[in-house]
């Protein structure tokens, strides 16, 4: 798989402002509005993925002695003093494990349609994170870590964003 296959699932500048500018989830807007506001507000996953990924000294498969690369291995846990090479968690994974909120977002709008969602987001995620294992880019914790965060993520977004209109309101 190529490194930009992750790219056509990521909206642009443009499509974000027109989801935020035509129709805000919070405000109980319906339609394609909501769905450009929810998908851009959740597509911010990788991003957060990207953070840690940046703040993170765990290295790669391919870097460790054990599978042919010069470093020793070391724990997430224990101080590291060689070179960073930001490794965990996994960034590709994250493009797909992004639309697990599909889960969240039809349990809201088609409650049919939440376990379809989910597989969606689920074979995605995995598509992309297996790929980069064979390659030797990551091992499974490193994605099984994704998908947590990507879980994470979408499970508080749909706490904020959609939850009934007159939740937020006094009585």
């Amino acid at each position: 798989m190529s490194p930009g296959a992750r790219y056509p699932l990521r909206p642009g500048p443009g499509w974000c402002w027109r989801g935020w500018r035509h129709g805000d989830a919070r405000r109980g807007a319906h339609g394609a509005g909501r769905w450009r506001t929810w998908r851009c507000r959740s597509r911010r996953v990788p991003g957060l993925v990207s953070l840690l990924k940046a703040s993170s000294d765990l290295d790669c498969p391919w870097d460790l002695a054990r599978y042919g690369g010069a470093r020793a291995y070391h724990g997430l846990l224990y101080a590291y003093a060689g070179p960073s090479a930001h490794c965990f968690p996994a960034g590709h994974a994250s493009a797909g494990y992004a639309w697990l909120a599909l889960f969240f977002f039809f349990a809201a709008t088609r409650p049919a349609w939440r376990w379809r969602g989910l597989a969606a987001g689920a074979g995605l995620g995995l598509v992309f994170g297996i790929d980069q294992q064979l390659r030797g880019a990551h091992f499974l914790s490193h994605d099984l870590f994704t998908a947590m965060i990507c879980w994470a993520v979408a499970l508080g977004l749909s706490r904020w964003m959609l939850r009934p209109r007159d939740a937020g309101r006094p009585a």
